[in-house]
């Protein structure tokens, strides 16, 4: 059963053939995912703090301006989408980035994986004023390119 709830509590957000855009806000989850089939969620100054789930993007985006996706015991899949960090930030603590054939762009921004994983096929990871910073994890890129 697909829910959502305020004050944090159990909590999935599907977005499918839609967007839900982020601007100015706090859209905190704990003990839930934040699926995206065919949709977008636009994060512009604002957080969205995920504890204990996943953000799976199949088709679809996850932009980031001037804003923070912190992700702890979670997985940050990308299939067919992209996910642009432009003067933010995307903490990964337990969890992995896996991306295929997809991008991840950063730019003035960081992309700290602690215990974690950035398996790259047929995408690339593009970096520009940012950092990569990855403890006790790995980097793989297969039919990709590392732009730093």
């Amino acid at each position: 059963m697909n829910h959502w709830a305020t004050n944090n509590i159990y909590c999935d957000l599907p977005i499918e053939n839609g967007n839900l855009p982020i601007e100015n806000g706090n859209l905190p989850i704990e003990n839930g995912d934040v699926p995206i089939e065919n949709g977008n969620l636009p994060i512009e100054n604002g957080n969205l703090p995920i504890e204990n789930g996943d953000v799976p993007i199949e088709n679809g985006d996850l932009p980031i301006e001037n804003g923070d996706l912190p992700i702890e015991n979670g997985d940050l899949p990308i299939e067919n989408g992209n996910l642009p960090i432009e003067n933010g930030d995307l903490p990964i603590e337990n969890g992995d980035v896996p991306i295929e054939n997809g991008d991840l762009p950063i730019g003035n921004g960081n992309l700290p994986i602690e215990n974690g994983d950035v398996p790259i096929e047929n995408g690339d990871l593009p970096i520009e004023n940012g950092d990569l910073p990855i403890e006790n994890g790995d980097l793989l890129i297969e039919n990709g390119d590392l732009a730093y």
